[in-house]
C-alpha cells in the first residue's frame, strides 16, 4: 500500500505503511498532519493510524516467534503480515503447540535473557550463549513443569555448558568434538584440516546478522567465523565497558527503522 503525507501544504510519496508509522513514532509526522492512501475517500488525519493494525510494526513477541520458528525477520515487517507469517509457518510445521509453550514461557525468556545481560558473572563463558540456557528452560517446560517454575538463572547457568574465562581460549584452541563433527557431517558441513573446536561451534551456532550489525556500529572487528556465543560474550564486554553505547544503539536503530 502506497501511503502519501500532506504537510505545510505541501505533498510528498509514495511511503510504505512502515515508512509512516516510522515517521510518526519520530515525530517527523504529526498527528495533524495528513496522509491519504489509494482507495481512502479523503485525506485523513495522521493520527488516526495509532488505531489501524496496518500501520503497526510488528510486536517484539511477534518477532520473537518468527524467530522461534525459523522464519527471516526482514526489515519493515509490519503486524499484520506477520501475523500471517506466524500462522502459515506454525501450520506448515506443525508446531502449533511448540509455539503455544513458547508464548507461555516468553516471560521467563525475559527473566533468563535480562539476568545473562546484566548479571551473568564477567568470568564466565557460555560457548552456546543465553541460547543454550534458553533451550534448557524449554526441556524443563514439558519435561519438570514444577522445576521449570522455579529454576533460577544461576541454576540453568550450572546445566549448560561453560567455562571460567581463564580457561576459555584453551577450550576454543581445543581439537572438534566427536559430537560437533558428527553434526556437522549430517548438515552437509566439513571441518577442515586443523579446524579447532571454536571453529566448530562458529559453524554450528553462527553469530546472527543483528549481532555482526551491532559490533560494526560499536567498531569491533567482527571475524568471517564467528560463533553466536563469542558475539554474545563481545557485545556483553563492550556495554559493560561503555554503558553509554546501549541507548546509542537503539537510537540508531531507531533513526534507521531497524
Amino acid at each position: 500500500m502506497d501511503v502519501f503525507i500532506a504537510k505545510n501544504g505541501k505533498t510528498s510519496g509514495p511511503f510504505s505503511p512502515y515508512q509512516i508509522r516510522g515517521k510518526y513514532d519520530r515525530g517527523t509526522l504529526g498527528p495533524h498532519d495528513y496522509i491519504w492512501y489509494e482507495g481512502a475517500a479523503e485525506w485523513m488525519p495522521a493520527e488516526w493510524i495509532e488505531a489501524w493494525k496496518e500501520f503497526a510494526k510488528a510486536t517484539d513477541e511477534q518477532k520473537g516467534a518468527i524467530y522461534f520458528l525459523g522464519g527471516r525477520l526482514g526489515k519493515g515487517l509490519m503486524f499484520l503480515p506477520a501475523e500471517a507469517m506466524i500462522l502459515e509457518l506454525s501450520a506448515s510445521q506443525g508446531r502449533e503447540a511448540e509455539l503455544a509453550l513458547w508464548k507461555v514461557r516468553r516471560p521467563r525468556i525475559h527473566e533468563i535473557e535480562e539476568w545473562y545481560s546484566t548479571q551473568k558473572p564477567s568470568d564466565v563463558v557460555v560457548p552456546g550463549g543465553v541460547g543454550s540456557m534458553l533451550a534448557k528452560l524449554a526441556e524443563l517446560q514439558v519435561g519438570n513443569p514444577a522445576r521449570y517454575t522455579s529454576v533460577t538463572p544461576e541454576e540453568l547457568l550450572s546445566m549448560v555448558d561453560h567455562f571460567v574465562r581463564e580457561d576459555y581460549d584453551d577450550w576454543r584452541q581445543a581439537p572438534p568434538t566427536p559430537k560437533q563433527i558428527q553434526y556437522l557431517e549430517s548438515i552437509g558441513e566439513y571441518l577442515w584440516q586443523g579446524a579447532t573446536r571454536g571453529d566448530a561451534s562458529a559453524l554450528i551456532a553462527p553469530a546472527s546478522d543483528a549481532q555482526r550489525r551491532r559490533l560494526a556500529f560499536y567498531g569491533l572487528s567482527v571475524p568471517t567465523l564467528l560463533s553466536k556465543g563469542d558475539a554474545s560474550e563481545m557485545i556483553d564486554d563492550y556495554i559493560a565497558k561503555h554503558p553509554e553505547s546501549e541507548e546509542q544503539y537503539q537510537q540508531w536503530k531507531r533513526d534507521n527503522d531497524l
